[in-house]
């Protein structure tokens, strides 16, 4: 019986990695496809202050106020901030000016790499919510959507490593 449980182990395994080898490239293809859409809803790649291209959209309130759900790709410019799905290439477009508030859910974000960023807008007249979580650059992304650092200001990379 054993050796019949080490067999379906070991087929299971094979099989996960085979359908890994196969999903990655159509994985990358729509990684790329939606960081090009990105960049399209904000005007060209010079328009762009920053770009994920992994962030997650975990929730918008209310869901009518954008489609921010999932893995995708988090851009911002100007004039805009865009968020576009991986999956099905959903485009969330938030105008700047409607931007009320940014928040992080971090209580020191400039001492972390990663943490959800909270931004309010308003959407037709109404107060809206958007979450996104970022794995790189926290710093810079809070900077550039107009983050509350307070009179110090963001942190400066660096400024806290201890010399050895």
């Amino acid at each position: 019986m054993s050796i019949f449980v080490i067999i379906i182990v070991v087929v299971v395994i094979v099989a996960a990695v085979a359908a890994m080898l196969v999903m990655n490239p159509i994985l990358q293809k729509k990684g790329k496809e939606a960081i090009a859409k990105a960049k399209a809803e904000l005007g060209g790649d010079s328009n762009v202050i920053e770009i994920e291209p992994k962030a997650v959209g975990l929730l918008t309130e209310p869901p009518e106020a954008g489609t921010a759900g999932g893995q995708g790709v988090l851009a911002v410019s100007a004039t805009d901030l865009v968020f576009v799905t991986w999956s099905k290439q959903e485009v969330m477009k938030v105008p700047r000016s409607t931007i009320t508030d940014v928040a992080c859910s971090a209580e020191d974000p400039g001492a972390v790499s990663k943490a959800t960023i909270i931004v309010s807008f308003t959407h037709g007249g109404s107060p809206a919510k958007a979450q996104f979580r970022v794995s790189r650059d926290l710093v810079n992304w809070l900077t550039a959507l107009g983050y509350d650092w307070g009179p110090s200001g963001p942190p400066v990379p660096g400024a806290d490593d201890d010399d050895l």
